[in-house]
């Protein structure tokens, strides 16, 4: 009996420490579990950051372009006025020529008539 009972202390201690050691694993896996996600966490925040910085760049760079963009168009509009404006008065000296080429043309009709 006595025999029994040491071989059924012995049984619970076994069972005790196989359950101490199956709660360790649980536990070891739980917190490796929890480490892994926080690495992952942090690795995402860490990307998150970068795209942030990565889309001001972005925003910074478009408005660069648009800047650049009115500032051409704004030098265009001047470039066609002033090639529009040089061509009216191109024009202008064209046609004063041209009437006084006929005022001349006139006077010289009126003095062989005469």
């Amino acid at each position: 009996m006595k025999t029994i009972m040491i071989s059924l202390m012995a049984l619970t201690l076994g069972l005790g420490s196989a359950k101490a050691e199956k709660t360790t694993t649980v536990a070891s896996h739980k917190a490796s579990h929890a480490v892994a996600a926080a690495e992952a966490y942090k690795t995402v925040l860490e990307e998150n950051r970068r795209l942030k910085l990565q889309l001001e760049e972005l925003e910074n760079q478009q408005a660069e372009l648009e800047s650049t963009i009115a500032y051409n168009q704004l030098m265009s509009n001047l470039m066609l006025k002033l090639k529009s404006q040089k061509l009216e008065e191109q024009q202008a000296e064209m046609e004063a020529t041209n009437n006084y080429n006929k005022m001349m043309a006139a006077a010289l009709q009126f003095t062989r008539n005469k």
